[in-house]
């Protein structure tokens, strides 16, 4: 009998199995975040890798880091295993998700399941259904494959959205409040982005605490509100003088875009399942219709039950989790665009990516609720020909179902690379042992860290960075990377002091970005000369061969 025990096995050994073997199928190379990250990892030090991390080398709360730093120095410091770490984290999640809703939505259609009106196996439809959309959403490729932050985060962020389900349903129950203290600082303390989570479920109870008092001067959401200024307290004490130091790095230029019209739908859309990311990317209007649709879908379900039903419809607990996931969603993701629009862009998908598991719960609950609502004399052999299919035949169906998804998952990880570095194709064919300048530290630091052919070289030039004809995010590559040069003595980092003729002896090439602007400035000044200009077959790049 296909259990939801049994079901959740089958997730988590899918899910873990599929995007470990994808690690060993695609492009190995650490992306620039891994890259620091790993410099963090393998300090043998933990005093000095969270005095690094204060330094502007990581923008991050230190948990993460400290969690990983154990376990690597503890078992091994291996990328695959550190990867590893960070796809069970994300399986894990998964797979509580699963069993958690499954819980909520068996309670939800219990009645209407007893009435003949919906199918039995809740358990099995809402297992192919999460399956089928966690692998729709290429964001959860990138993210559970990284040795970064985004898997625990994912983990604490659910966790913490489990705690302020129960709070909403017994906002009276310690046990839920010393919870929500300890959870929500966890969560805080992984991504900076966690206090738009927290802010969002702060105005939440603070509107039913407000409507409680107004009707009936109940005071039953105060405690609740009384553990959200507990953990500001926390943040602002422990954690607030870091992170003023870490945020400099984004001064004065942060390195996310601002979000436009076309961005800002497409950063929504990047959390939502996707049948087809070339065909949006053909027609982008897509993207802003599946996310419009999403929204409708919500407001359609939710706001007419609130208005009949009042404060009583969130006494139902698949009801409340819906409603919670629907205001969270809304609420991180216009606080996120405001404080991008008004001080710093921060509108990043992956900064939202707990929000990717609330708009499944949207969809599965939506698709329950549909379901409720379809009357037809059908029903009854619809379900004998689908649902009430012989044992044998369901697990064999599943079987290929599951394979063909982990064929599915290792096919799609392996066309997304981490790191899109195929200008080093180039570079590996230049002259062995010149030295090669990189104008950007998403090219400097994967190929420092793997390339041993040629020397590679970053120069921090504080003058380039600003200038008003480069790229924004310079002055923050040149901020992260004068951290690692402060605190790792990084090879092939060098001031302009040393950007000369004595240090560059020979020829030198130079890999020329079209959106940087740095060794131009050196050509300019009749300081280095180009001697060739060699093609490459990345749009945008070119790279020079220069000498002093």
């Amino acid at each position: 009998m296909l259990t939801k025990n049994r079901l959740s096995a089958a997730l988590l050994l899918t899910l873990t199995g599929s995007l470990t073997v994808s690690l060993f199928v695609k492009d190995r190379y650490l992306w620039m975040d891994e890259v620091l990250s790993y410099l963090l990892l393998s300090d043998p030090s933990l005093a000095h890798t969270n005095q690094a991390i204060v330094s502007g080398m990581d923008a991050n709360p230190p948990l993460f880091i400290n969690l990983y730093w154990l376990l690597g120095h503890g078992i091994s410091l291996n990328p695959f295993f550190l990867k590893g770490v960070s796809i069970g984290l994300f399986a894990v999640t998964v797979t509580w998700f699963f069993r958690y809703v499954t819980r909520l939505l068996d309670q939800e259609v219990a009645a209407r399941r007893v009435a003949g009106t919906l199918p039995p196996q809740t358990a099995l439809v809402n297992f192919l259904a999460v399956l089928m959309m966690v692998s729709l959403t290429y964001l959860n490729y990138t993210l559970s494959t990284q040795v970064r932050t985004y898997s625990l985060y994912l983990l604490l962020g659910w966790s913490y959205i489990v705690v302020l389900h129960q709070i909403l349903l017994s906002p009276e129950n310690r046990k839920w409040l010393v919870a929500h203290v300890l959870v929500g600082i966890g969560f805080m303390f992984t991504h900076n982005v966690a206090l738009f989570y927290i802010a969002g479920s702060g105005v939440f109870f603070g509107l039913l605490w407000l409507l409680n008092w107004v009707r009936a001067r109940s005071m039953r959401f105060l405690p609740v509100l009384g553990t959200h200024l507990l953990m500001a307290v926390v943040w602002l004490v422990v954690w607030f003088p870091s992170f003023s130091i870490q945020t400099k790095s984004g001064i004065p230029h942060s390195w996310i875009p601002v979000p436009t019209f076309h961005t800002a739908f497409k950063t929504v859309g990047d959390l939502l399942p996707s049948l087809s990311a070339h065909l949006e990317s053909t027609y982008p209007v897509l993207i802003v219709l599946r996310v419009l649709v999403a929204v409708a879908l919500f407001g359609w379900i939710a706001l007419p039950r609130l208005r009949t039903q009042g404060l009583s419809a969130l006494t139902n607990p698949a009801f409340a989790l819906y409603t919670l996931a629907g205001f969270l969603i809304g609420f991180t993701l216009l606080l996120g665009l405001t404080v991008s629009l008004l001080h710093t862009s921060v509108f990043l998908n992956r900064y939202f990516w707990p929000s990717s598991l609330l708009f499944i719960y949207q969809l599965l609950y939506t698709g329950w609720w549909v379901l409720g609502q379809i009357r037809t004399s059908n029903r009854t052999k619809l379900r004998e020909r689908t649902i009430r299919l012989a044992p044998g035949v369901k697990i064999a169906a599943l079987v290929v179902f599951l394979v063909f998804t982990g064929v599915f998952i290792i096919f799609q990880n392996r066309k997304i690379p981490l790191f899109s570095g195929e200008i080093r194709h180039d570079v590996e064919k230049l002259k062995p042992g010149q030295p090669v300048l990189f104008e950007s530290a998403y090219y400097f630091l994967p190929i420092r860290f793997y390339q041993t052919h040629h020397p590679a070289y970053y120069l921090l030039d504080w003058q380039t960075a600003l200038d008003r004809r480069n790229v924004l995010e310079s002055t923050t590559d040149y901020k992260i990377l004068e951290g690692v040069a402060e605190n790792y003595k990084l090879k092939g980092l060098i001031w302009p002091a040393q950007f000369n003729a004595h240090q560059f002896a020979r020829r030198f090439y130079v890999v020329d970005e079209a959106s940087r602007y740095q060794i131009e400035a050196f050509v300019a000044s009749g300081r280095v000369k180009v001697h060739q200009i060699i093609p490459t077959g990345v749009t945008g790049h070119r790279i020079l061969d220069c000498s002093f």
